[in-house]
């Protein structure tokens, strides 16, 4: 980091990058026609090992082409 560049951090400080976080992700989700959306929820609630809930579902509607939300 330019921070680490330019002696502006203690020692300790760890920096870490993480541009391809969803690299993992991005298989589970489809495109058609500039729509994105995920097919299976079920399997990507079981990929990001969070408890999932159908009754507790809602709609999400997000604009943002490089967002990977839920």
């Amino acid at each position: 980091s330019r921070l680490q560049q330019w002696n502006l951090l203690e020692k300790a400080v760890k920096i870490s990058f993480y541009r391809t976080r969803q690299a993992t992700l991005k298989c589970l989700f489809s495109e058609d026609k500039g729509l994105v959306f995920c097919p299976n929820a079920n399997l990507l609630m079981t990929e990001l090992q969070m408890p999932c809930d159908p009754d507790k579902w809602r709609l999400f509607i997000d604009s943002s082409k490089t967002s990977l939300k839920v």
